[in-house]
């Protein structure tokens, strides 16, 4: 599919050693895949890819995904693609797109250094917390 290089993958042998042909620029910087190696199928970050080329070689039909993933920086990748059968299942492109949002432990963290500043700028604070749950009811006050 041109016009998505960047967020692509292609896969020679999808059922079995799974070569990586093609690998996008933003994939590699995000994932850490690159051309000319094989789809590890243990590593937690690219099992999904895995999965759907095994789908792929099973069926050749175009198969959607979506998958959650832990990177290295505290961060949770949303992950969502579409593995395409070329060459009758023989090779898989997979396109993706992703968000990468905060991990529960991180947005508490944020929160809390968001909340001491807001208490720092301001020292005469009525112990008003922007975060908690009854923002609305404290804000009327």
């Amino acid at each position: 599919m041109p016009g998505d290089d960047d967020h692509s993958i292609v896969v020679d042998d999808p059922g079995g050693a799974a070569w990586l042909r093609l690998v996008g620029l933003a994939v590699t910087e995000t994932f850490g895949l690159v051309a000319d190696l094989p789809l590890e199928r243990r590593d937690p970050s690219t099992a999904e890819l895995s999965a759907a080329c095994d789908l792929i070689a099973l069926n050749p039909v175009p198969l959607h995904f979506e998958a959650s993933l832990m990177a290295p920086g505290l961060a949770c990748i949303l992950l969502r693609g579409v593995a395409l059968p070329i060459d009758d299942g023989a090779r898989v492109q997979i396109v993706l797109s992703w968000r990468e949002v905060l991990n529960r432990a991180s947005t508490a963290r944020l929160q809390r250094d968001l909340t001491t500043a807001l208490r720092i700028s301001r020292p005469k604070s009525n112990g008003f917390d922007p975060f908690s749950g009854d923002f609305a009811t404290k804000a009327r006050s």
